[in-house]
This record gives structure tokens, sequence and C-alpha cells, in this order.
């Protein structure tokens, strides 16, 4: 088995931009974000009044997910721009 090649940060920016590219444009991992989504949503619109706890965590899920996806789209814009540098 062949050594894999040492990437310069350029390349190592590129590569993960791809990789992350092509994560959000994956069937299976988008049905799987907008499962997590929807259930999250739905758990926070259907609590009773009473039950902030249950809103709360829905509200901090939703968060969390919306975070991983906002740094997949970073590392696709970081590898965008270090894939245009000379």
């Amino acid at each position: 088995m062949a050594a894999k090649k040492a990437q310069t940060p350029k390349e190592e920016k590129v590569a993960k931009g791809n990789d992350a590219k092509n994560l959000l444009t994956n069937p299976l991992f988008k049905e799987c974000f907008q499962a997590l989504e929807e259930r999250f949503t739905s758990t926070w619109q259907t609590s009773q009044p009473g039950d902030s706890e249950k809103r709360e965590a829905a509200y901090h899920q939703l968060n969390a997910l919306n975070m991983i996806k906002a740094e997949f789209e970073s590392m696709i814009t970081s590898g965008k721009l270090a894939q245009n540098q000379n």
C-alpha cells in the first residue's frame, strides 16, 4: 500500500470543501437532516404550554443541527476560496 502524499494547506481546504459539498448534497444525508429538522420543529410546536424543558431541548437540538450545516457550508466556501487562489 502506497503512502498517502502530504497535502498542502490549500489542497487540504479544497479537499475538505469538496467532501463537505458531497455530504450536503448526498440524498441520504439530506433526508436525515430534513427528518431531524422536522422532528425537532414538531416537538417544539406540539409541546404543552408548561413544558418549557421540552421546547428548550428541541430548540437546542435544532440549533445544533443548524450549526453543523453552517460548518459544512463554511468548509465549502473555504474550499472554493482556496481553489481560486493562485
